[in-house]
């Protein structure tokens, strides 16, 4: 029975920190927000524990879902809220308004956090964020700092103020505090109360306030230091991690340019102890995972059928496919497909060519055909693409002749780059009902097209498999 669902009261899980907006604003602007996306930061909070699933909700003009799990109960968990998504939010010439939380089970029951509500002006040009000479790498020691304090550099003219708010591993806020520069200054240096604010293990968020090329007053990017001591500093150069194994909810090996059926992966590599790595599938953001004391890091990822590569900072691509196990067709509406209109199935799309295909319910060819299936005329063709690229599909069929001397329907493979990889006629031999099998094992199948020839009265494929 599913869990009932908390609504948030006193009690309630803290709603998770959009990092970007400040702790003490609402608004969210996209131009202060890097490519990668926006942070979402969900504090330790009571009964945290490893493996513990977490769903980040982001709703507004479009919904969007995160999963994660949490991989050490000391440490807040970051979450990346893509640009894009961000920027489908936007109002020209006005603000929209979105609700941020998170929903993770505390024993049987379903938790909801409370709601982090923010405001995304349309403000797009960015100011470029501050550099911090002596944080080498990302990362400053605050006891290492000299008099008179951290050196604070402003690529631009501040119109309004600065600000630095530090946080500690848990993701709680320490301390904030806004400052002014003159319009004389170029620099400036934090002092050492607001240095000894900080936490090893925790973050600095730097951004200050000023006219962008267009006029606009507006938040710059954010300039976020991670703050080590002399026994996490681990002399290693920062942003060189890499991935060094990725396993499936079993616990099974997954080598590179490998496949797997799986929708739940764990990554898991080295880095530098005590920083953030960003975990990318294709270029985008999908994950966070801080680097523990033994220099290692773990994290897991939800995934679609399709092709992943997975990248931290400039490592070398870890690339996995996804595959669907088989397509029966049991999900769609049985009716008509029109002509050159491509029907969506879990494991791909089935487009007719010039004529109409059907999706019937016909056992005539078990156990190859069974329950719902595709149907289509003689002298017609049906486009078969998958989601997932494979070596193997092997598909059950049943066919009919008017006549004697028909030729049986054609069978067409293409790879990624739809460029034709073998064709050829199917053999039912002596029988109406057969299984097929197409195998490619250098250039890997992404799509197929089945061809009936005149003289055939009936045509029906079911039951794919995939490998």
């Amino acid at each position: 029975m599913a869990g009932k669902l908390i609504r948030p009261t006193q009690r309630a899980l803290l709603g998770p920190t959009v990092m970007e907006t400040g702790p003490d604003s609402q608004w969210l602007y996209p131009c202060a927000v890097a490519e990668r996306g926006a942070v979402v930061r969900i504090s330790v909070f009571s009964g945290m524990y490893v493996g513990q699933e977490i769903t980040l909700v982001w709703e507004g003009k479009t919904v969007y879902r995160i999963k994660t799990s949490v991989v050490d109960v000391e440490h807040c968990i970051d979450l990346i809220l893509p640009r894009k998504v961000l920027l489908d939010n936007v109002i020209p010439d006005g603000s929209g308004v979105c609700d941020v939380y998170y929903e993770v089970k505390v024993g049987d029951i379903l938790q909801r956090s409370s709601v982090t509500q923010v405001y995304i002006p349309d403000r797009l040009v960015s100011n470029p964020p501050v550099t911090v000479p002596e944080a080498v790498g990302g990362e400053f020691n605050p006891d290492e700092v000299p008099k008179p304090g951290l050196k604070i550099e402003f690529p631009r003219r501040v119109d309004w103020a600065a600000r630095w708010s530090s946080y500690a591993p848990d993701g709680s806020l320490i301390a904030t505090v806004s400052f002014a520069v003159h319009e004389h200054e170029e620099f400036v240096y934090m002092w050492r109360y607001m240095l000894d604010q900080t936490e090893p293990g925790g973050d600095v968020w730097i951004n200050y306030h000023a006219a962008n090329d267009t006029g606009l007053l507006v938040d710059s990017l954010y300039t976020v230091l991670r703050v080590v001591n002399s026994q996490s500093r681990s002399g290693k150069p920062f942003g060189l991690p890499a991935i060094t194994g990725v396993v499936d909810s079993k616990g099974k090996p997954i080598p590179h340019n490998g496949t797997t059926e799986d929708t739940v992966l764990t990554l898991s590599g080295i880095g530098v102890t005590d920083t953030v790595v960003i975990i990318e599938d294709n270029n985008t953001p999908v994950a966070l995972a801080r680097v523990d004391e033994n220099e290692e890091w773990m994290a897991s990822v939800a995934v679609l059928p399709g092709r992943h590569s997975y990248t931290v900072a400039q490592s070398q691509a870890w690339v996995i496919t996804v595959i669907v196990a088989g397509e029966d067709f049991e999900t769609g509406a049985v009716g008509v497909i029109p002509a050159n209109t491509a029907r969506e199935f879990p494991a791909m799309f089935v487009t007719p060519k010039d004529k109409d295909a059907s999706l019937i319910i016909d056992s005539i060819g078990a156990p190859f055909v069974t329950g719902k299936a595709i149907s289509f005329a003689d002298q017609s063709s049906a486009h078969f693409l998958f989601k997932s690229p494979v070596n193997k599909v092997t598909f059950g069929a049943f066919a009919m002749a008017s006549a004697p001397d028909v030729v049986p329907p054609i069978l067409s493979c293409f790879d990624e780059q739809g460029g034709l990889i073998f064709e050829r006629k199917l053999d039912f031999g002596f029988d109406f009902s057969a299984w097929h099998a197409a195998v490619s094992p250098d250039r890997k199948i992404k799509a197929i097209e089945l061809t009936v020839n005149p003289g055939t009265s009936a045509f029906v494929v079911d039951n794919f498999t995939f490998a």
